[in-house]
C-alpha cells in the first residue's frame, strides 16, 4: 500500500474475510500462558 495507494481498495477485502472463530481458535492454540515469556524493564537506579 505504501507504493500504491490504490491497493487499499483490494487489500481491505482480505481483512473482512477473517473468520472470528478461526482467530479465537488460533489464539487459544498458540497464545497459552505456559508458553510465553514475560519481560519486565526496570529503570536504572542512579
Amino acid at each position: 500500500v505504501l507504493n500504491n495507494p490504490n491497493l487499499i481498495n483490494s487489500e481491505i477485502k482480505k481483512y473482512f474475510e477473517f473468520d472470528k472463530n478461526k482467530i479465537i481458535s488460533a489464539a487459544k492454540k498458540y497464545l497459552q500462558k505456559n508458553k510465553r515469556v514475560v519481560l519486565f524493564y526496570m529503570p536504572e537506579k542512579n
